[in-house]
């Protein structure tokens, strides 16, 4: 019984024993498969870490993919590692490529890497079935050896992977792992190695969205430039440069009268052949400094030529020569007009200066006879008064521009006033051999308007009558009251006017010709400011009333105006100005 006893308790404790043991030894395995688990995370993490850091920013295919290899050697059993990527498109009988480099860990015979291209071949193809066309380029192996041997494994590869490079969800080349040893690689170490690839074309993919991205920018920006903007590219290939055109805007195709896709051919014949365009590209790549053309004209503009050589990066590599066109015409009108402005004023100042000087030199020698000092001191008189003119013209320009015109209306008599001014230009119409006639309503009653100004218009419509009438000719002056206003018509049967060039007349500065009797913008060598009809506008409009003018060519020119009747005096913030606000 006692033997019993002992033998149940023995079996009871090895039970025991080895529950215990088994439990022990499960923990244990359990533990060193978490540490496993963990170096290989850590490895992994390490590996992608690396990864990432020698791959940086580039978007080169076949750096990234010889990267991945010689990182990754150094973290598997392997005899090689590979890589096979889509090459350039080359001439027939090539056509398209596919480039494979092999590393070698250990020396494995010809045939093992040639075994190990046709693996890589045959998972290319069945991926993408247009690999069957694909020529294979074998670039020479590269040995990865830690220490020389003259030993090889003439063996075939046992065990291999491949893990495909796809790049902005195109299929772009292959990773493949191999070794002469059986059974080696796990479902772990592929994962590891997908991992890694994925990351890099993760990578590859967020920074070629930052490029496209940018590059959107810079080219909304560029195209919408008011200036032209051109980019040659320039590529040297055995010692020779080739240019390209890589970039250019709308604004530049409109100043050089292109539409739709431009070459750089067609860019360079538009540039005039005096503007040395060709031979100041040779000098920007030469010299590597920016160079500008001066006063060149396209078409019917005139431009400014900004050329500058552009450089990869921080380098002194030159990588094309941007040209800038910045359309010079309205400042080149604008310079125009400054230097005509200027000889306007001295043209129009000098006459009556030179008369009012060569006057008063006869006065002085008192040498004339009573009625030829009269005469003189007429001259005199009108010199300054036209003088006085063109000054003050001036002035209400500057006035009208800077929206400080002003009107101030009194209650007049227009046909007293109106007579005053027939008065004055009735010796100029006498001494020119011109009729003057007038017809004046009895029945206009006295109304509020401004006689300084209004006078100024009926000077400066007279004035240009007598100027473009010849000797012989009529001008007649009709006052008409109408319904709530009077109508003023200047008519004379001069040069008058072509009708293409009527827009011109209420411009600044745009003159009637005498000769052939046409219309210009701009100054020139007239015999006025061509300042009169512009203000004449504006006066007219600030009363509330219009001006116009019709005329045929070689026929005669009918100046009209019209001024409201205002019998009862204006509200009190309008009694004494009225300021008109222009819009320029």
């Amino acid at each position: 019984m006692l033997t019993f006893f002992f033998a149940a308790t023995s079996l009871i404790f090895a039970v025991l024993t080895g529950l215990f043991f088994f439990r022990v030894t499960r923990k244990a395995k359990q533990i060193r498969e978490q540490e496993k688990e963990l170096q290989r995370k850590l490895y992994e993490s390490n590996l992608l870490r690396e990864i990432t850091e020698k791959i940086g920013y580039s978007l080169n295919i076949e750096a990234i993919s010889e990267t991945i290899a010689l990182t990754v050697r150094n973290f598997f059993d392997l005899s090689t590692v590979s890589y096979a990527i889509k090459g350039e498109d080359l001439p027939a009988p090539q056509g398209k490529t596919i480039v494979i480099k092999t590393f070698l860990r250990e020396n494995v015979t010809l045939s093992y890497t040639q075994e190990v291209s046709r693996i890589i071949f045959s998972a290319m193809k069945a991926i993408e079935a247009d690999i069957a066309n694909y020529q294979v380029t074998q670039a020479p192996n590269k040995p990865l050896l830690e220490s020389y041997s003259d030993t090889y494994f003439d063996a075939v590869p046992l065990s291999y992977f491949n893990i495909p490079l796809v790049v902005e969800n195109e299929f772009v080349g292959m990773i493949n792992i191999s070794s002469r040893k059986k059974g080696i690689y796990q479902d772990q170490d592929m994962s590891m190695l997908y991992k890694i690839v994925n990351s890099a074309q993760k990578a590859i993919g967020r920074l070629n969205d930052v490029i496209e991205t940018e590059k959107a920018k810079l080219n909304s920006m560029i195209s919408s430039l008011p200036s032209g903007a051109i980019l040659f590219s320039f590529e040297r290939n055995e010692n020779k440069g080739n240019f390209s055109l890589s970039v250019i805007n709308q604004a530049a195709k409109n100043f050089l009268h292109i539409s739709g896709q431009a070459s750089m051919a067609e860019v360079i014949s538009k540039f005039p052949p005096g503007a040395g365009l060709v031979e100041t590209i040779k000098n920007v790549i030469n010299g590597k400094k920016s160079a500008i053309i001066e006063d060149v004209r396209i078409f019917d503009n005139y431009f400014v030529i900004y050329l500058t050589p552009v450089f990869l990066h921080n380098t002194q590599d030159l990588t094309g020569v941007s040209i800038v066109l910045r359309d010079m015409t309205l400042e080149k009108k604008i310079e125009k007009m400054r230097q005509d402005f200027t000889n306007m004023i001295v043209h129009e100042l000098r006459a009556p200066v030179t008369a009012i000087r060569g006057a008063s030199s006869l006065l002085l020698s008192q040498t004339l006879e009573e009625s030829e000092e009269e005469k003189m001191l007429r001259v005199i008189s009108n010199s300054a008064r036209e003088m006085l003119s063109t000054i003050s013209e001036l002035l209400d320009v500057g006035k009208i521009q800077e929206s400080k015109f002003t009107i101030k209306k009194v209650k007049s008599d227009f046909p007293v006033i109106l007579r005053e001014h027939l008065d004055v230009f009735s010796y100029a119409c006498r001494e020119k051999g011109i009729a003057m006639s007038f017809d004046i309503d009895p029945d206009i009653p006295q109304f509020y308007f401004d006689p300084g100004r209004i006078g100024q218009v009926i000077n400066n419509l007279l004035s240009n009558s007598i100027k473009f009438t010849k000797e012989g000719g009529i001008i007649h002056l009709k006052i008409a009251k109408k319904e709530g206003e009077i109508e003023v018509e200047v008519e004379d049967n001069g040069i008058g006017i072509p009708q293409g060039k009527k827009a011109f007349l209420f411009t600044k500065f745009g003159q009637i010709y005498p000769a052939g009797g046409g219309v210009r913008e701009g100054f020139g060598q007239g015999e006025s400011s061509g300042l009169g009809l512009f203000i004449s506008k504006e006066i007219i409009e600030s009363h509330g009333g219009k001006i116009w003018i019709e005329s045929e060519e070689g026929k005669g020119t009918k100046a009209y105006f019209t001024l409201p009747l205002i019998l009862e005096e204006p509200r009190k913030e309008n009694e004494n100005e009225i300021v008109r606000n222009f819009a320029n």
